[in-house]
């Protein structure tokens, strides 16, 4: 599903939300892990 052309605004901020809140998962794993990842790609 493409985040920025949702159908609607609200579909649009719930994925980016999702998209938000699993980053920071990823981000706080591989620290668990000892793995330094970029603040970008």
């Amino acid at each position: 599903h493409s985040v920025m052309n949702a159908e609607s605004e609200q579909k649009k901020q719930l994925r980016l939300q999702v998209s938000e809140m699993t980053a920071n998962v990823i981000a706080s794993g591989m620290s668990l892990l000892g793995i330094r990842v970029p603040e970008r790609m």
